[in-house]
């Protein structure tokens, strides 16, 4: 007999549990929402400890460094995300039996092994090429800039971190494209929260640009011993032999994984590259500024997708079975919590920003001015209905956005080269802002109603 108090028996907890449903929260979206919960917790505990143990040049290399790491997705090439996409569609018609094994179409679970044998050794020599080019193109990049911080160990260390945790994404891929998104976003929590935790001691200890390899390192390891017994059942059914029908990478997966591979390039440059061209410009310091206000950026961004993260493989599996309406009344609900999420969170991290700034908090300078930050934030908001139309035609296995992100992306690198060159972070902002409000945005919705008209 369950211990949990019914409806009938009263009580908050009824209550708690259809107030969470009507805002689309199950176990999903509830880790989910933990994990980037403590992204939201935690990225104010970073930000004031890298403002006040690090030197205005530190964190200025400290936010390149981040920055820098984004590259790996030029290196991965978009192979996770049709990774998930795929495993959705194949999961559509497996599921697991009362012995934790998988079961269900032959075909479908000889493709689902197929292609975890074919990720886990994708990732593995992808690990080692980022170690190679992101290292030494890293390298290249910061020698730049003269300066009195030793920042060259402490980087190659981090791409040797970082590097290591590469056979960590099919792992998470498989579990999350079969739905299994609860215990892969919980692994998540736990490994941020241990990770979190050394970092703060290592800023506080001293360790300087070191902090970001604890990090990772940490993160690494725990995410590791999380995530093995969970991914079993996977490694038994891809160990089982290579009878049956395979997933082709030349003729299904590739046609996909450039499209996605050259969108996810370019959303470096559009997303992660003003750090780095405002380090060229005009230095570390300033590159510190625009860091740490890309930071708050990110972190509404990041919680504010748990909720389209956690309903994705359903998009997939929808897909699959042609329930393309049901996909639409999802695509819409998904998008009115995202937009009242964001416009929430981008409010209080301004007034937050605006306060620092009103008392004259010494940690405030070092974030860019007032009204750079708030277009950014009302950017964050904006971006969310393309966040949620794109996410709902790459999971039918498409990707028709690849010219308006080759488009975007380098209508952002111009606008960086010249409104940052001359305007520095409030030019790269209001050029940034521009770009996604003005073109990528209504373009992506323009490619998503006619791919959704298409078929429904």
């Amino acid at each position: 007999m369950s211990d949990r108090p019914t409806e009938a028996q009263g009580g908050i907890w009824p209550l708690a549990l259809k107030l969470l449903g009507k805002a689309g929260v199950d176990r999903a979206v509830g880790f989910t929402v933990l994990r980037q919960g403590w992204v939201m917790v935690s990225l104010p505990v970073t930000l004031y400890l890298v403002t006040t143990y690090f030197s205005k040049e530190i964190q200025g290399f400290y936010f390149t460094f981040a920055s820098l790491l984004f590259l790996q997705t030029f290196i991965e090439l978009g192979f996770g995300t049709v990774m998930l996409q795929f495993v959705s569609h194949e999961w559509a018609h497996l599921r697991f039996n009362d012995r934790n094994e998988i079961e269900g179409e032959p075909t479908a679970s000889s493709r689902l092994a197929s292609l975890i044998r074919l990720a886990l050794k994708w990732y593995m020599v992808m690990g080692a090429v980022f170690f190679v080019v992101v290292g030494v193109s890293g390298d290249l990049f910061l020698s730049q800039h003269a300066t009195e911080v030793s920042y060259r160990a402490p980087w190659w260390l981090l791409c040797a971190v970082v590097s290591l945790s590469f056979p960590l994404v099919p792992l998470r891929g498989v579990l999350e494209g079969s739905n299994r998104i609860d215990a892969n976003q919980k692994t998540l929590l736990v490994s941020g929260i241990v990770s979190s935790f050394a970092g703060w001691l290592a800023i506080i200890s001293g360790a300087g640009l070191y902090a970001l390899a604890v990090i990772n390192g940490i993160s690494v390891v725990v995410s590791f011993a999380l995530l093995i017994p969970l991914f079993r059942p996977y490694s038994r059914l891809a160990s089982a032999g290579t009878a049956g029908e395979a997933i082709s990478w030349r003729r299904e997966f590739w046609p996909l994984q450039w499209r996605i591979g050259t969108s996810w390039l370019c959303g470096f440059f559009m997303f992660q590259s003003f750090v780095p061209f405002i380090f060229q410009f005009h230095g570390p310091v300033v590159a510190g500024k625009m860091g740490a206000t890309l930071a708050v950026y990110n972190a509404v961004n990041m919680f504010t997708q748990s909720w389209l993260y956690a309903v994705s493989p359903q998009m997939g599996m929808m897909s699959a079975r042609g329930e393309f309406r049901s996909l639409v009344a999802l695509v819409r609900k998904t998008y009115l919590r995202s937009v009242c999420v964001s416009a929430l969170l981008a409010v209080g991290a301004f007034i937050v920003i605006a306060g620092m700034k009103a008392v004259g908090m010494q940690q405030a300078e070092r974030f860019s001015d007032l009204a750079s930050a708030g277009v950014l934030l009302l950017t964050a908001v904006a971006m969310q209905l393309s966040h949620v139309e794109t996410q709902a035609i790459r999971f039918q296995k498409k990707e028709p956005f690849v010219k308006v992100s080759i488009i975007s992306a380098l209508l952002v690198v111009l606008s960086n080269l010249l409104m940052g060159r001359f305007f520095g972070i409030p030019g790269v902002i209001v050029g940034f802002s521009g770009v996604m409000i003005l073109f990528l945005i209504p373009g992506n919705h323009i490619i998503y109603k006619n791919e959704m008209r298409s078929i429904t």
